[in-house]
């Protein structure tokens, strides 16, 4: 009878240290996930307006007296656009659906006829996703010769990022802004070539208007350079840009 009972304590004993060492098993795992859980925020992944960034910048050419010189080929000037989206813990969300919807003035120079419009080459909206960093870009191109004013709104997965405004002053070599670079423009171009003079014909950015700015402006005429997608800008009273 001692003996069974000696075994039976004995059997007790082991199961209930079998079961600490099961419930301090369990323990250590749990904490790691638990603390996980407590850590990681309810809105990671989620874009945020507070974090997020928007910018619009002039790449490429530059002049003194204007922001940009445009070719639809994208081998002049280009307006960069880059939206970053993180989250409201500051970490890059990837995958995210960027969409910037636009509104677009223009205003014509005066050295130009009355028919002459500002043209960009997008719809009314871009889209586009996010990479690892939570980059998205975008280059557009604007044409005719003037001032643009160019309205934008951001948004990532729905979530608004907020809105920006920028004003170009800028010359092009679709200069009559119908969209693609032909003898009409050529035939606007020609009375600054004669005259050695104007804001218009100064595609090279150095004055007078001579050989080099039609070395420069053969490229996108000889390739009947155009915007595959283009939209017509709002007339507005933005101001003249020539001196």
């Amino acid at each position: 009878m001692q003996t069974v009972t000696g075994r039976c304590r004995y059997s007790l004993k082991s199961a209930l240290d079998s079961l600490k060492k099961s419930c301090t098993l369990l323990a250590v795992c749990a904490v790691p996930v638990m603390i996980t859980l407590l850590v990681q925020p309810a809105d990671a992944g989620v874009p945020c307006a507070a974090t997020s960034s928007r910018e619009m910048k002039i790449g490429g050419t530059v002049c003194a007296d204007a922001d940009a010189v445009f070719g639809w080929q994208g081998n002049k000037g280009t307006i960069d656009i880059r939206v970053t989206v993180r989250d409201c813990a500051s970490q890059p969300v990837e995958g995210s659906n960027v969409r910037l919807d636009f509104l677009v003035a223009g205003d014509p120079t005066d050295e130009l006829p009355p028919s002459v419009e500002i043209r960009i080459n997008i719809d009314s909206e871009l889209t586009g996703t996010t990479d690892a960093q939570g980059v998205a870009v975008w280059e557009v191109i604007l044409g005719g010769c003037g001032r643009a004013q160019i309205d934008w709104r951001a948004t990532a997965d729905g979530v608004d990022l907020g809105t920006d405004s920028q004003t170009y002053c800028f010359r092009s070599h679709d200069m009559n802004g119908d969209g693609i670079v032909n003898f009409q423009d050529v035939f606007l171009y020609l009375p600054f070539s004669f005259s050695g003079t104007g804001w218009a014909g100064n595609f090279n950015c150095v004055q007078p208007v001579n050989f080099f700015d039609i070395i420069g402006f053969l490229p996108d005429l000889n390739a009947a350079a155009h915007a595959d997608v283009s939209t017509v800008a709002v007339p507005a009273a933005l101001g003249e840009c020539a001196p």
